[in-house]
């Protein structure tokens, strides 16, 4: 991966193998890490490896806050937008959204809790967006704690407009065919469910 900060890593355009990965400084296993999400996640100092997807994706990881995604758009630099509260992590610190655009922010089969959440640029509070409205609203500044309901969602947010959207992600808990061979991937899908 390369680097113009220090911080922001990128790979672009690589073809992955469906297999298993993870992230490592000075091709070293002393710093290293990972999670057990996939396309995106916030990755921790030793953690689980990251179930890739074979495809081809251009990657992008922050080495202060662990968040990394594999998009196969093009990742651009924007604002730093993030969502805190509650119903993440807490409201100690932000969890970083991709852009392509700089202007419409996603984040990708996240987990939340029931609780409340904001957008706030740059991890601070003087840029922030809520609304009292789920799972859509129109962010205004320093508006209302956004009231969020236990599920996974892939969240989208445009900074220039305000309007979000939490859409619900259903992941496959069974398949009633009995044939060992059928499979369906990627579970959970976003936008495509292959099935073979």
């Amino acid at each position: 991966l390369t680097t113009t900060d220090g911080v922001t890593y990128t790979l672009n355009n690589y073809t992955f193998k469906g297999d298993k990965a993870k992230f490592r400084a000075n091709s070293d296993w002393d710093a290293n890490w990972g999670a057990a999400s996939f396309p995106t996640g916030t990755g921790t100092v030793g953690g689980k490896d990251i179930p890739v997807i074979a495809g081809t994706y251009n990657v992008s990881f922050n080495i202060n806050t662990g968040f990394f995604i594999f998009s196969t758009e093009p990742i651009v630099e924007g604002p730093a937008i993030g969502m805190i509260g509650d119903a993440l992590t807490g409201w100690e610190s932000d969890v970083d959204m991709y852009t392509t655009d700089g202007v419409n922010y996603k984040l990708n089969n996240y987990t939340f809790k029931t609780g409340k959440a904001k957008f706030r640029q740059d991890d601070a509070w003087t840029i922030n967006w809520g609304a009292a409205s789920f799972p859509t609203g129109t962010g205004t500044q320093n508006g209302k704690d956004i009231p969020v309901t236990a599920g996974k969602y892939n969240v989208s947010f445009n900074i220039n407009t305000g309007e979000y959207s939490f859409e619900s992600i259903t992941s496959i808990n069974h398949l009633t065919k009995t044939d060992n061979n059928l499979k369906a991937y990627p579970n959970p899908a976003n936008d495509i469910l292959t099935i073979s």
